[in-house]
């Protein structure tokens, strides 16, 4: 599967980008932030124009509704733009979720997701260590519920049987670099780890970046 870029860029900062990019185009401009808790991103949508509406199933923030996505639909179809910043990893139905979230969009819209790289050179060498990516362990389970893997062929599938297209898969938070701590006593062994992974992610680009962005059109 085809990396179209490596980029820099956390997911707010990668969403942000992509939201200035899309919602001017599109006609209707309501926005639904899903799983966001605050209202991080209103600002940015708010600037570009469009109607910011954010949801998550147990809301702390006054300004964002409850929604359970692996229940129900929302808005009748009238979304153009749905943000999904690190929030499959927690779904347990993910293709239930998805459907509802697909449902929600109006034709031509789009999706903007993040989510945990299980391709992450780190990652690669955690499953080595451990049997399990990093983000995907039972402490990751415990304290972040993250209960479903995202590997991107998997969440190609669940996109395309949500009646949604992949546009963008894109790797974020840069690559590896080497460490300039030198007075460490393990630093030559880190700057070995490091080594390693930067040439795992040269001729892999999967590999570059703890979390990786999709952009989907319906």
């Amino acid at each position: 599967m085809k990396v179209d870029k490596n980029t820099n860029l956390d997911r707010y900062e990668w969403a942000s980008m992509y939201i200035g990019r899309l919602l001017p185009n599109l006609k209707n401009k309501k926005v639904a932030d899903v799983g966001c808790k605050g209202d991080i991103m209103k600002g940015k949508v708010n600037k570009e124009g469009g109607e910011w509406v954010g949801f998550d199933l147990d809301p702390s923030h006054e300004n964002v509704k409850k929604w359970n996505i692996e229940k129900e639909s929302k808005e009748g179809g009238n979304f153009s733009l749905v943000l999904m910043l690190d929030v499959v990893e927690h779904l347990g139905n993910p293709w239930i979720g998805m459907k509802n979230i697909s449902e929600s969009m109006s034709e031509g819209g789009y999706l903007i997701m993040t989510t945990p790289n299980p391709l992450w050179s780190r990652s690669r060498f955690h499953a080595l260590a451990k049997g399990v990516p990093s983000c995907f362990d039972e402490g990751d389970l415990k304290d972040n519920h993250h209960v479903f893997t995202p590997w991107p062929h998997i969440v190609r599938k669940l996109l395309k049987d949500s009646e949604l297209s992949l546009k963008r898969y894109e790797t974020l938070d840069g690559k590896s670099k080497v460490p300039r701590d030198p007075h460490s006593l393990w630093y030559f062994v880190r700057v070995s780890f490091a080594t390693t992974r930067i040439i795992l992610e040269k001729y892999d680009k999967s590999s570059c970046g703890m979390s990786y962005g999709m952009i989907a059109k319906k």
